[in-house]
């Protein structure tokens, strides 16, 4: 099925990743071709812009991540196998799954409860 590479790009960065394209790719294809070497996101520098880009997960394209964006950084919350979460019995999964990872547990809502 092959691999899945998941890359947040800053769009204030966006110049810089222009104006430097081939080295920024280059780095990008580095982190994509590294599959399984790596901790956490790796950030990617373009021209004098430290960080305008970060690879978040290489994946196999069997294992579904969840991730968070915002204040220009990304964390991945979970992964769980399977790669099927545009359906809702895996979006189910997923969601215990993050849950679980942080020491929670997840139970469906009674009906007419807010």
């Amino acid at each position: 099925m092959g691999f899945n590479t998941t890359v947040l790009i800053l769009n204030d960065g966006l110049h810089a990743i222009e104006a430097d394209l081939p080295n920024w790719w280059a780095q990008i294809s580095r982190c994509a071709s590294s599959i399984g070497t790596r901790n956490g996101p790796v950030t990617v520098s373009a021209g004098s812009f430290a960080n305008p880009t970060q690879v978040l997960t290489v994946e196999h394209a069997d294992v579904t991540s969840v991730i968070a964006t915002g204040g220009n950084c990304g964390t991945v919350l979970s992964k769980v196998f399977g790669g099927k979460h545009h359906e809702r019995d895996h979006i189910i999964k997923l969601l215990r799954q993050v849950v679980d990872d942080y020491g929670y547990r997840m139970v469906k809502k009674q009906p007419g409860a807010k």
